[in-house]
């Protein structure tokens, strides 16, 4: 689950054409379907927009190209974004997103650091970070941000997810487990996965431990 699409704010009746399918975008995202979003962004960026500003649509459409597999076109959305107003931090957030899912953590660090200069409150940012030092294995790093989101923003499921696996990443297994209950509390959908994972390194701790047993029990 991801905290980086942009909703609606217009009634569809006060619309203009281009403003219309973006609406339709945006409709067609929060369902799920990424490549009629995708087409009705582009649509609406041809059209001409006079409510939506075209800079949220084209991270809106950076976004889907994202969860499309789309990752240089989802950059060159989010970079035009950014072209328009460099200073719209939940881009810097989106583009964050797409380099730390190619694997290219200098550029995702980078872009989530220009977020932070503009608005370090900014809960999916926290969270977003907190998931980029999860990848990192930097544990402690990802429970520092994602307290703070959590602090920001007590409604945002996902941030209980990350924060249990970084838990579990840390040994607190109490504290992980915890973390998992409120995420499936809020909705969260992928906790089967995290739960996995909590189990794996549980299991793995139990089998270094046991591990050291044995080795202690052969010198005696």
């Amino acid at each position: 689950m991801k905290f980086k699409n942009l909703f609606t704010k217009f009634s569809s009746s006060l619309l203009s054409q281009g403003d219309h399918h973006a609406y339709k975008g945006f409709k067609a995202y929060e369902n799920g379907d990424f490549q009629q979003a995708a087409t009705e962004f582009n649509t609406s960026i041809e059209k001409g927009l006079t409510r939506y500003k075209l800079y949220e649509i084209y991270t809106a459409l950076g976004n889907a190209y994202e969860d499309l597999a789309l990752y240089e076109d989802a950059i060159a959305a989010h970079k035009k974004s950014l072209e328009i107003k460099p200073d719209f931090h939940k881009t810097w957030v989106n583009l964050g997103i797409v380099y730390r899912g190619i694997g290219d953590h200098e550029q995702a660090e980078s872009s989530y650091n220009e977020a932070m200069k503009l608005k370090p409150d900014y809960a999916e940012l926290q969270t977003s970070l907190g998931a980029h030092y999860i990848y990192k294995e930097k544990p402690e790093e990802a429970i520092k941000c994602l307290l703070k989101a959590k602090k920001l923003n007590p409604s945002i499921a996902i941030t209980y997810g990350n924060l249990a696996l970084a838990y579990a990443m840390v040994g607190k297994y109490i504290e992980a487990e915890h973390e998992l209950k409120q995420a499936i509390t809020l909705g969260y959908k992928n906790w089967r996965k995290v739960k996995e994972r909590i189990n794996d390194l549980r299991e793995y701790e139990g089998a270094i431990e046991r591990n050291e047993l044995n080795k202690s029990a052969g010198c005696n």
